[in-house]
């Protein structure tokens, strides 16, 4: 392939005059040049071209003919050149500009092997969310799916899980997974999966034994490794047998299994008399220094010994990360790939001071993020690798979205094994990386900027190798106040967000800012920033709900009149006169709460005009208690409560009240401290332990009526009245307060 492409390149220097070229070339020598011709553009260093069709493939298949590309593309600009000869000087004629003969493009080789790739199901027996027998069938669905679709080589001849194929090892779990395995994998497939950590979990990790025991029997497998061939292709499977207790620091597999996976590869190597023919390999565990993840959580050991095997194209699994990211391939002395996770992602924020590499979690649309609860992440962002290799021995992984059934950016294209002098995805893609960038005509758009709050939003950016978050910074005059980051939503594929909204709080009233978005892609490059001037409101005595605003509505339902958004009904609410009566069985859910923390964290106050009918300890309103924050009814008194992501922090404050008559609750947190006021006046203050940090994946619904557990269940169901639930960016001041207040009273 690399000859075809000399071949070509020299064809259009050479007549460069005929096809409208244009090189440009960098100062370092021409290492790195572009041509364009016809409306096709060719990187003579990273080997991809874009044309009018829109597809980025091989080189053989935009080669033009008199203005035609082999794609189907016509340039509607092109003149085909006259060559006539002179007659009034025969002897003498005009000079005949050569056309150069194409290079024929070369039949598509034919595929002789495809095989699906995943790891970390965790699965757990069950639908719904955070479970994930739907992933599973969706790996199944969509992967024989896409192979039925195929016009000529319509065969699945593998499906791999590279372990973590259960979430806790128990004998249920493994049996409920090799059972659901087993019935759907067709005839002519062959499934195997190897043991992750969590098949150990339930054995526990200091009797390996165990683990490996119920592995077996479960799987039906003879041994947790396995070398075997498939179409004369060698894979070998290994299982991890280390992991916790005694473990030295990241050795994952002991010296045994290390030996007979070095005697495997040996005689695969000795099967090959080419020297071409790539080796497969699975584990758990990546080696170390390699692709996304393998530095936080790989094996040096195994890196060591993979390093004598340039062959060998590894898939392990353990880390988390999307698949999107480029990262997730790695060529040096051999291939690795990390599979992602079919169940949730760890990410980090590349160019963050402490996220760069460590893994954090995604929890909303909008780049909202949190450093740990892996567990409670974004969890439809699923992805898996279809791998196929022609008789040219040509691998092509393509990246699938389990959901849609789409392939997700372009494949990787390994067409070399055994010389890594020939390997395309090495760490020169970071220095080669190109930044991203915004349209011309992109901005910001301001939504709000009510009191500390603002809100605004802006397109997201484009670039070849994928805009991993943006980093947000507002400036008061030359001084930095604020630096944000967020997930561009890349680790989405095809359901990637067109738009980013954020919103968050801190700043001060009446004060000019200036607000800048940089793009920063996978490999660091960050974009020329989008930016913006504002200036944030007054302050005002008479305070906006600018956060969340209930309205109940005469039709039995109710609305946040903030975001416009119609709220999930709970048993049935009685309403009348914008009076909403909860008779212990009923609520109303708002189930995107976690978007607001990047206010709350700062400051918030919450508002309610409440009529208490019933002396029973009972929820009004609640974000997941001990994750978030509400107000309760307690034995006489109504309470304030506030929790963050640890035991240390957050702390309620009670204040007594009498039952059956309407009384104004407002409780505020400055950013230090818990105030409660009843009817306008101040009843309290209590210092909280630490920060407030919600716990944004446990906290992600704010229930009026009633309150909310971690596992999303509906708990603490009120006895009460509810004319109001209102929300305000930043703590309000006694004088709104009681402005708030003489507005109930009046």
């Amino acid at each position: 392939m690399k000859k075809i492409l000399s071949l070509f390149l020299a064809l259009l220097i050479v007549f460069g005059g005929t096809l409208g070229v244009a090189c440009n070339s960098t100062a370092d020598g021409g290492s790195e040049h572009t041509c364009v011709y016809n409306d096709v553009k060719y990187d003579a260093v990273n080997h991809w071209n874009e044309c009018s069709c829109g597809k980025t493939i091989s080189i053989e298949k935009h080669s033009f003919t008199k203005g035609k590309c082999a794609c189907g593309y016509n340039d509607p600009d092109y003149v085909e050149p006259s060559n006539p000869s002179n007659p009034s000087n025969p002897s003498n004629p005009d000079p005949i500009i050569p056309t150069p003969t194409p290079t024929p493009e070369p039949e598509d080789a034919d595929t002789i092997m495809r095989f699906v790739v995943t790891s970390d199901v965790h699965y757990r027996g069950k639908t719904g969310e955070r479970d994930s027998a739907d992933r599973l069938a969706s790996i199944f669905e969509s992967a024989y799916e896409y192979t039925d679709n195929q016009t000529e080589y319509k065969n699945l001849d593998g499906i791999f899980f590279v372990g973590d194929n259960t979430d806790n090892g128990t004998e249920a779990e493994q049996t409920a997974f090799f059972n659901y395995v087993n019935e759907n994998t067709r005839e002519g497939t062959f499934a195997r999966a190897v043991m992750g950590n969590h098949e150990y979990v339930d054995g526990g990790y200091s009797n390996i034994s165990a683990g490996l025991e119920m592995f077996l029997k479960c799987s039906g497998y003879e041994d947790d490794d396995m070398h075997f061939e498939i179409n004369d292709y060698h894979f070998i499977m290994l299982s991890i047998d280390k992991y916790k207790s005694g473990q030295a620091k990241y050795e994952f597999i002991t010296s045994s299994k290390r030996e007979w996976l070095k005697a495997e590869l040996d005689k695969a190597l000795a099967d090959d008399p080419t020297g071409e023919k790539p080796i497969f390999v699975f584990q758990h565990v990546a080696p170390s220094e390699t692709m996304l993840g393998s530095n936080s959580a790989g094996d040096p050991n195994l890196k060591t010994l993979l390093d004598s095997y340039p062959n060998v194209v590894d898939f392990s699994g353990h880390t988390h990360r999307p698949l999107t990211d480029p990262g997730s391939i790695w060529q040096g002395t051999f291939t690795a790939l990390q599979t992602g996770s079919m169940a949730y992602l760890d990410l980090n924020i590349t160019g963050h001071p402490t996220y760069n590499d460590a893994g954090i979690v995604s929890v909303d649309e909008n780049g909202g993020w949190y450093n740990g609860g892996a567990k409670f992440s974004i969890r439809n962002a699923i992805m898996y690798y279809i791998c196929e290799l022609d008789e040219n021995n040509v691998l092509t992984i393509k990246v699938i979205n389990a959901l849609t059934g789409n392939i997700v950016g372009d494949p990787y294209v390994i067409d070399s094994f055994g010389d890594p002098t020939g390997f395309d995805y090495t760490d020169e893609r970071k220095t080669n990386s190109v930044a991203p960038t915004f349209k011309g005509s992109d901005t910001i758009t301001l939504k709000s900027t009510i009191g500390s709050n603002l809100s605004f939003s802006f397109p997201q950016a484009t670039c070849k190798d994928v805009v991993q978050n943006y980093r947000i910074e507002v400036y008061e005059g030359a001084t930095l106040v604020k630096t944000e980051y967020k997930h561009a939503g890349s680790f989405w594929g095809d359901l990637m967000p067109e738009t980013m909204n954020v919103s968050f709080g801190g700043l001060k009233a009446a004060t000019k800012y200036t607000l800048k978005v940089y793009a920063v892609n996978s490999f660091a490059k960050e974009s020329i920033p989008l930016t913006k001037e504002f200036t944030t409101d007054a302050y005002s005595a008479n305070a906006i709900a600018d956060i969340f605003s209930v309205k109940f509505n005469a039709d039995g339902s109710a609305t946040d009149t903030v975001t416009n958004t119609t709220l999930k009904t709970v048993g049935a609410p009685a309403i009348s006169d914008g009076v909403a009566t909860f008779d212990g069985n009923d609520a109303f859910v708002y189930e995107k709460a976690s978007a607001w923390y990047p206010i709350l964290k700062e400051a918030f106050t919450i508002e309610t005009y409440v009529n208490q009918t019933t002396n029973v300890k009972k929820a009004i309103v609640g974000s997941m208690e001990y994750g978030g924050f509400g107000l309760h009814y307690v034995d006489g008194n109504y309470r304030m409560m506030i929790y963050g992501t640890s035991s240390e922090s957050g702390q309620s404050f009670s204040t007594p009240v009498s039952t059956g008559e309407w009384t104004h609750l407002v409780g505020v947190y400055d950013g230090t401290n818990i105030h409660v006021y009843i009817n306008g006046v101040l009843m309290g203050s209590q210092q909280i332990k630490g920060a407030f940090t919600p716990s944004i994946y446990d906290a992600q619904s704010l229930v009026i009526g009633a309150d909310v557990n971690g596992k999303n269940t509906i708990e603490d169901y009120g006895k009460c009245q509810l004319k109001s639930v209102n929300i305000y960016s930043g703590a309000l001041t006694q004088e709104q307060i009681s402005n708030l207040y003489n507005g109930y009273s009046n």
